[in-house]
């Protein structure tokens, strides 16, 4: 359930990506970096802020001489915002899921959990490298390092295939 406060934030957030895909000129993206700026954030509207102003960014790239990407080369550029943004990401196994590509038969692998065996071995090591690191119920939970025990002796959850 979301407040008044929130609605009115998401209604903000819409408003302001709204605007930046209307950014088409430099004079158009610092238009709209000073009002984003003039703006007297809180904790949540920053976070928009920012979000709305790599937004611009990408559109006004998209509207230049050279731009003209496609949906293809969109979703790369998505790609490249969430590991540039989030550097622990950057070799990182990740997936989005859209969940209104099950309306389409030839997207269905896309929700099966298999992960390449370089992935599972990946989470193994990185799972040892935890428990190495950390102490039970000291510095993470116990229910956090018995799960990653479990994942350092090669243990993956039921739901995840593992295909060579």
């Amino acid at each position: 359930m979301t407040t008044k406060k929130g609605n009115k934030e998401l209604q903000l957030r819409d408003n302001w990506m709204e605007a930046a895909s209307k950014v088409k000129s430099l004079e158009a993206f610092e238009k709209f970096y000073k009002k984003l700026c003039a703006h007297e954030h809180d904790y949540g509207t920053i976070v928009h802020a920012v979000s709305a102003l790599g937004i611009a960014g990408c559109w006004l790239m998209e509207h230049s001489p050279q731009g003209g990407i496609t949906g293809f080369q969109a979703g790369c550029v998505m790609w490249d915002l969430v590991r540039g943004w989030m550097p622990e990401y950057k070799d990182g196994h990740l997936k989005i899921l859209d969940y209104d590509d099950l309306l389409w038969p030839q997207n269905l692998d896309r929700f099966q959990h298999i992960i390449p065996k370089e992935v599972a071995e990946e989470l193994h090591k990185k799972a040892k490298k935890e428990v190495k690191e950390h102490k039970r119920g000291k510095d993470c939970s116990e229910a956090v390092y018995d799960h990653w025990v479990k994942i350092a002796n090669s243990w993956l959850p039921d739901f995840i295939t593992m295909r060579d």
